[in-house]
């Protein structure tokens, strides 16, 4: 963080939250080699008395062809099949990002040399925080408030996480274990059944689109396992598509929840605690 940058600013912290983790995620996931960077710098007082926030995202990765760079803010594009094989794509992530930034009354942009690395940076207004309560703090924005519910004997809840995303694994793990979880991950669908019939979870994140068995299938062949043995473990989807008749399929194919990506992990939380505590009450 620049010396001249507020350490604890007012601004929306969910959002902000999101476009971070989306540039983050994305200058891992491209960077087999080298580093990646995160600066905060201000600039000019708005208009309205808010203060300008830069926030750049610099890596050393594989960069992005002049002829792709206009692709890279629309939805679903990738910038070339070969990265998408070799790294996963960058799927709804950056138009989401784009999006959101507006909303926050930002712009955000990029620079690029392919094989050389790629700088994503967004400026928006943020208000002085002074002694305000609902102030926000920068350098905690990736860290998690909320806590699990009670268990018997003080147990730590136990989650299974099935993402195929190596970065998301990554992420979810890092706030799964701040929020004081034990978790387990899964990179398929039929790895995830295995490790359930295998373990004792108190709940499995199920994301949608995977090899092997995709989230539903998955989700199928675990509730029709329980019918066998008894028992039942919540099942939260995990997905980027957000529509309703998507949220549907998920619910109809066993599961008791659904969250969208990018993840909002207050209300990834909020719903896992849920789900913990309706099944701790549960005869």
């Amino acid at each position: 963080m620049a010396a001249e940058a507020s350490e604890t600013v007012i601004g929306d912290e969910t959002r902000l939250r999101q476009v971070l983790l989306n540039l983050i995620g994305n200058a891992v996931k491209f960077t087999t080699a080298g580093k990646v960077d995160v600066r905060v710098t201000t600039g000019k007082t708005t208009s309205g008395g808010k203060r300008e926030f830069t926030i750049a995202v610099t890596d050393t990765g594989i960069g992005i062809p002049d002829e792709k760079k206009e692709l890279l803010f629309r939805a679903f594009s990738q910038i070339d099949d070969s990265h998408t094989r070799n790294y996963g794509g960058s799927g709804l992530g950056l138009a989401i990002s784009s999006e959101i930034v507006a909303l926050m009354e930002g712009t955000i942009s990029f620079v690029s040399k392919e094989g050389m690395g790629s700088t994503f940076y967004f400026t928006i207004p943020l208000g002085d925080a002074g002694m305000d309560n609902d102030a926000l703090s920068v350098i905690e924005l990736l860290s998690s408030e909320m806590t699990p519910p009670a268990q018997a004997g003080d147990r730590i809840p136990h989650l299974l996480s099935a993402e195929d995303d190596p970065v998301i694994r990554g992420i979810l793990g890092l706030m799964l274990r701040q929020a004081n979880y034990h978790v387990d991950f899964a990179e398929d669908g039929l790895k995830a059944v295995e490790m359930w019939e295998k373990g004792e979870y108190d709940l499995v994140l199920m994301d949608v689109q995977m090899p092997r068995l995709n989230g539903l299938e998955a989700t199928r062949a675990i509730r029709a396992k329980e019918r066998e043995r008894g028992g039942y473990t919540p099942i939260v989807a995990v997905t980027a598509h957000a529509r309703k008749e998507d949220e549907e399929r998920c619910l109809d194919s066993g599961m008791d929840a659904f969250i969208s990506k990018p993840i909002d992990f207050k209300k990834c939380i909020a719903v896992i605690n849920g789900l913990i505590r309706e099944r701790e009450f549960k005869p």
